[in-house]
């Protein structure tokens, strides 16, 4: 079926599928599978779409940001903290700090506790300390999530926000 449905969408489109997939792998436990499915779509996971994307694919991904920030989770999962920073911190850089305000520091926040996880402290606090005037000043599941999160590692960021 991935043949039948790979003739018919964009790779761009395809990677989403790709990803997505992954994502189900790693989250069951299939290691090898969720690194399979990855490496096919890594020609397509970057910041810009090379391709069309259908729109109703475009409702669920509205830029690439969504496909690496899945990468992200998916690398994450199956324990590779380095590709999992760097599709992270990729998906930070897609999102405009102006018109995405929110998501692009939830982005910065999760990017910063990953590199926190690989023991990169003073670059976990300066993404930390970008994103969080706006983490403090949202009401967010999310953001309070991650909120607790990074006060959990470094407490005096927070509490002297």
């Amino acid at each position: 079926m991935r043949w039948r449905i790979a003739s018919t969408v964009s790779p761009d489109t395809m990677a989403l599928f790709e990803v997505a997939l992954a994502r189900c792998y790693a989250e069951t436990g299939d290691k090898v599978q969720a690194v399979k499915a990855l490496r096919r779509a890594e020609p397509w996971i970057m910041p810009e779409a090379t391709t069309e994307i259908p729109r109703w694919a475009a409702l669920f991904c509205p830029n690439k940001a969504s496909a690496t920030r899945q990468t992200a989770k998916t690398f994450l999962a199956i324990g590779d903290l380095a590709e999992a920073e760097r599709y992270q911190h990729m998906s930070a850089t897609i999102w405009h700090p102006r018109t995405h305000t929110r998501i692009h520091a939830i982005s910065l926040a999760e990017t910063g506790l990953i590199r926190w996880r690989m023991g990169n402290h003073e670059d976990a606090a300066k993404l930390w300390r970008t994103a969080l005037p706006t983490l403090t000043s949202i009401s967010s599941e999310r953001g309070s999530k991650l909120l607790r999160r990074i006060r959990r590692a470094a407490p005096e960021l927070v509490d002297h926000t």
